[in-house]
């Protein structure tokens, strides 16, 4: 397997978030999380927040980032601004110089990248993007978009993409299946601390879930 620049152990920055007495420490995808002891499933009428850090990610940058992502792939076209989902994870194109990989649940998406393509040329390069990455479910996810992210639906792109403001802070939203009750959130961990805790203000008040992967691949459906 190439080896990309960055590969290393890592922490979700939102494992302190969780009560330490319903969790123990994993590893997923070289990240160590907060796994709770007992997941859940959650429902339509119920406020979730999922810590999904532990889903690696790659960037890849550089004026061949679109062409080697479209040819290992095998699609047609990568659009700035757009989610193409592989499988349980996807790729995030910010531009055709800029693009992120966010990892299946099984780890083959990145995996398979890793292997077929060399971390480096003069055209691109490969490297490991530690984001901190979260899902909301249920009634919190409509509260967030109206409270925190006012725009209007014009705004979000054809896939449901939006590159904008949460809490003051840049990131990546996107509507899984363009639904408004459930969202991922991608953004930079030093960013996370504060942004995921206004968020939990937000499902507190709503009598909302915190979970883990193990939870959302229950619940989501993707």
């Amino acid at each position: 397997m190439t080896l990309i620049h960055g590969d290393f152990d890592s922490t979700s920055p939102l494992g302190a978030f969780f009560d330490k007495s319903t969790v123990e420490t994993k590893t997923f995808q070289s990240c160590q999380i907060s796994a709770l002891r007992k997941p859940f499933k959650a429902t339509s009428e119920i406020s979730c927040i999922f810590d999904l850090s532990c889903l690696q990610k790659l960037i890849i940058l550089g004026k061949e980032a679109a062409l080697i992502t479209k040819t290992y792939f095998e699609i047609n076209d990568i659009e700035p601004f757009q989610w193409t989902s592989v499988g349980s994870g996807g790729i995030i194109c910010l531009d055709q110089e800029k693009i992120i990989l966010v990892n299946s649940y099984d780890e083959t998406l990145i995996n398979g990248f890793k292997s077929s393509i060399p971390s480096s040329s003069v055209n691109y390069v490969v490297q490991r993007a530690d984001y901190c990455e979260f899902a909301m479910m249920g009634p919190v996810a409509s509260l967030v978009l109206k409270e925190l992210v006012p725009v209007p639906d014009s705004a979000w792109s054809e896939s449901g993409l939006l590159c904008g403001s949460l809490a003051g802070a840049n990131a990546i939203l996107r509507k899984v299946n363009k639904r408004s009750d459930h969202l991922r959130c991608i953004l930079q961990p030093a960013d996370s601390h504060y942004v995921f805790s206004t968020i939990m203000e937000i499902n507190n008040e709503t009598d909302g879930k915190l979970g883990c992967i193990f939870s959302y691949k229950n619940s989501s459906g993707e």
